[in-house]
């Protein structure tokens, strides 16, 4: 999946720039769609970061679901 493969970049970057985590946060919140048929392990083995990030995966996938419920589309790109 080539989502995957992009989020292992923007991770291995963000590294770099000590935003890690709140860039695996906005990254999973924006995709929740696409990857919430992945199991968390499996995830984090493809983009190559510990598989304590799990509960970070399954956080942001309940997030994107609260938040629709609330009436919000964050997949939604906001016009420029």
């Amino acid at each position: 999946m080539q989502l995957l493969e992009e989020i292992r970049d923007a991770l291995r970057d963000a590294e770099k720039e000590k935003k890690k985590t709140a860039t695996l946060h906005t990254l999973v919140l924006l995709h929740a769609a696409e990857l919430e048929s992945i199991e968390p392990l499996e995830f984090c083995r493809r983009v190559h970061i510990q598989e304590t990030y799990q509960t970070e995966f399954r956080k942001m996938i309940a997030v994107s679901h609260r938040l629709a419920e609330f009436g919000y589309d964050v997949q939604k790109k906001a016009k420029a």
